[in-house]
């Protein structure tokens, strides 16, 4: 698998090395790799990833927002997330 999350390789193998042992994680960074301007549901996401598990894609994606990868938009209703692009 390779990740599409940055422009730069090197950052691209850090990442993948960093989440190799969370496959929800590196399932949640490629699917919004390739949709990088996105926001999305927690439940477009769950649907979004095959297999995906409610449980293990929350926890997933608050370890994302934790570790300064996603973006979280709170709202009343429902909150979105985004990849957080770093432009070089």
């Amino acid at each position: 698998m390779t990740l599409t999350v940055s422009k730069s390789s090197e950052r691209t193998t850090q990442l993948y090395s960093k989440y190799e042992d969370d496959f929800h994680c590196v399932e949640l960074l490629e699917f919004l790799g390739k949709h990088p301007y996105t926001r999305f549901s927690r439940l477009a996401l769950v649907h979004a990833i095959n297999n995906g598990k409610l449980i293990a894609i929350d926890k997933a994606l608050k370890r994302l927002v934790n570790d300064g990868l996603l973006r979280e938009y709170p709202d009343k209703i429902v909150t979105l997330y985004s990849l957080i692009i770093d432009e070089e």
